[in-house]
């Protein structure tokens, strides 16, 4: 799963995002802030337009995209299972 918010994104912040997501050990989560040079970089590689925006991928493809919303961690349980 892979979080992209930035801190003027201010109806979701990053511990909103950290405690919204699915524990992480059952899947893999990587946090992108997008006020940083690196976050930018991985929101181009990603096409992230928008924020917060959440993907969800398995075997390196993407299988669902929220965009300006953080999905429920029961939306993301039933993508993982």
């Amino acid at each position: 799963m892979l979080p992209f918010a930035g801190r003027w994104c201010h109806r979701h912040s990053i511990g909103t995002l950290a405690t919204r997501n699915v524990a992480s050990n059952e899947v893999k989560t990587s946090f992108h802030n997008m006020d940083t040079v690196e976050g930018l970089a991985e929101g181009v590689f990603y096409n992230v337009d928008n924020i917060p925006t959440t993907l969800v991928g398995k075997n390196g493809k993407e299988i669902k995209r929220w965009e300006q919303e953080v999905p429920s961690s029961g939306d993301v349980e039933a993508l993982i299972k």
